[in-house]
C-alpha cells in the first residue's frame, strides 16, 4: 500500500520495479517465517521471531531507500502536492 500511495501521489507510474518487489518479496517471507517456523519447530520460536523481524527490517531498508528520492522531490507532473 506506501508503495501504490507513494507513486500515485507522486504522480509516478503505478508500476512495481526491482526495489518494489524485493521488499514485497521479504515481507512475505517475513510472514511465512513467522507463521510457519514455529510450527514447525516450537522450540525455534524466538529464532523464528528474530528472523521475522530481520526481514522485515530489511524489506522496510529497501522501502527506504528507493522511496526516499521519490518522497523527497516534487511531483512528476509538475502539480503541487
Amino acid at each position: 500500500m506506501m508503495t501504490r500511495t507513494a507513486r500515485g501521489h507522486t504522480a509516478r507510474p503505478l508500476k512495481a520495479g526491482r526495489a518494489e518487489i524485493a521488499a514485497y518479496v521479504l515481507v512475505q517471507l517475513a510472514a511465512a517465517v513467522r507463521v510457519f517456523l514455529p510450527l514447525l519447530l516450537p522450540s525455534a520460536y524466538v529464532a523464528a521471531v528474530m528472523l521475522s523481524a530481520v526481514l522485515w527490517s530489511a524489506a522496510f531498508a529497501v522501502f527506504v531507500v528507493a522511496y526516499f528520492p521519490i518522497l523527497t522531490r516534487p511531483r512528476l507532473d509538475g502539480q503541487p502536492g
